[in-house]
Parts: structure tokens; sequence; C-alpha cells
């Protein structure tokens, strides 16, 4: 038999009552959880992902936080609120993946996707290139925040590659086949020319140590992206 979905057995009145007062580290081991089992109670993800999106959120607009009323509400805001500065970005770039892998997938979960894109178009975080890769691979997956968010992920990653050697020297090729998956759902026009070179020139100097999954991952995403005529012998030369 199937084994049984995350927070199997979990009363979600009980649920509801304690999420406000677990700390932040509690609630991305719930994440993480559920992104490893892929299947969730619905009530228990939906819980928990309107108190991370409640939480992510306070980090760039602190004045909508709100846990509740009266005393036992004050209190459980303060330690909620105290928890916020402790969401760094490997914790937000984890929480994103493990929603986006969830099926199916449910409109509650919107807040964790909101909460992350308004952080990412604020700066709140900064991510190393692959935890922007798992971000923009995150949105990508559940069609949200591409016209928004999205670009400003995948381009901060495009920029530094483009800007530094070492860091075009550095690129591994889980980064660059989840950053391929991003870019391959940008929104029109897509990648400009100059940055179709620059992907094709790091393709072809990393597939030949990808292992066939990364290899075709990546040939997925090149046939996804949308190609300007000035750049259509790069885009052949990186299929090849």
């Amino acid at each position: 038999p199937a084994p049984a979905p995350a927070g199997f057995g979990v009363e979600p009145g009980a649920l509801r009552q304690a999420l406000p007062w677990l700390r932040w580290r509690e609630i991305t081991i719930f994440a993480n959880h559920f992104g490893q089992r892929g299947v969730v109670v619905p009530e228990v993800s939906a819980q928990v992902a309107a108190e991370i999106g409640r939480r992510l959120s306070a980090a760039t607009a602190p004045a909508a936080f709100g846990a509740g009323s009266g005393e036992a509400g004050s209190r459980a805001a303060s330690s909620a609120a105290e928890a916020i500065p402790n969401a760094n970005p490997r914790e937000v770039a984890a929480i994103a993946l493990s929603f986006s892998k969830l099926r199916p997938q449910l409109p509650e979960y919107a807040p964790v996707y909101t909460a992350v894109a308004t952080g990412v178009c604020s700066g709140v975080w900064e991510f190393s290139r692959l935890q922007a890769a798992l971000i923009g691979t995150a949105f990508a997956d559940v069609q949200l925040h591409l016209t928004d968010a999205l670009p400003v992920v995948v381009r901060s990653v495009l920029k530094q590659l483009a800007d530094e050697a070492a860091a075009r020297a550095e690129l591994t090729v889980d980064e660059l086949r989840y950053l391929m998956h991003a870019c391959a759902h940008l929104p029109s026009p897509g990648l400009t020319s100059e940055e179709i070179y620059l992907l094709a020139d790091c393709t072809q100097r990393l597939v030949p140590a990808a292992n066939f999954s990364m290899a075709a991952h990546l040939a997925v995403s090149w046939l996804r992206l949308p190609v300007p005529p000035a750049a259509k012998a790069q885009h052949q030369d990186a299929l090849c």
C-alpha cells in the first residue's frame, strides 16, 4: 500500500492553535518533510502554508504581521516575529521548492509563493546561484510570479555569470539545469541574444560531465526556450 500522506493523523484544530507558537526551525522542518513526501493532508499543508506566508511576509512588511488578538495572541506574535530574522536564504529556497513539489497544488499555498516573491523583488535575501535557480524552478513549476519575481531571480544569476569569470568557472551542472528550467518559463520575449550566448557557452562546457538525466533536463529546457533569430546558431550548438 502507498505510504500515508504527510500530516496523517494530525488534528487540524490542534495544529491551528499550535502553529503560532512553533519556532521557525520547526516550521521549516514541516515544509521540508512535505516536499520529501510529495503528498500531504490538505488541511495540514494549507495551515502550514498560511503560517509560513505570514511569517515570511513579516520580513518584508512587519506592519502586516499579526498572530491573533489578546494577550495570548500578542505573546505568539512576539515569539514568531523573533524567529523571522532566522529565515535565511537556504531555508527560503528549500521551502519554495518543497511546496512546489506537492501534488495537487492548492490555492492555499499561494501565501508561500507570494511572500517569497515579495522578498525576491525587495532584495530581502541574498541567494546563492543554486538557491536562486531553485526558487526560479519553483515559480516555473507552479506557474506563479512569472512576470515579477521570476525575471528578478533569474537575471540576478545571469548578470553574475556575465560579469564574473570566476562565477562562470564555478558554475555546476545542477545550478545550470535548474537555471535553464526557470529561464524556459520567462515571460515574452524571454532571454536576450546575449543571454542565450552565455548559457550556450556554459552548456557546451558542462554537459560532457552531466549524467543522462541531467543532460535530458537541460535539453528539454533548451527546446522550450523562445530563441531570438540572432541566437539560433548558439541555440543549435547547445543542443548538439
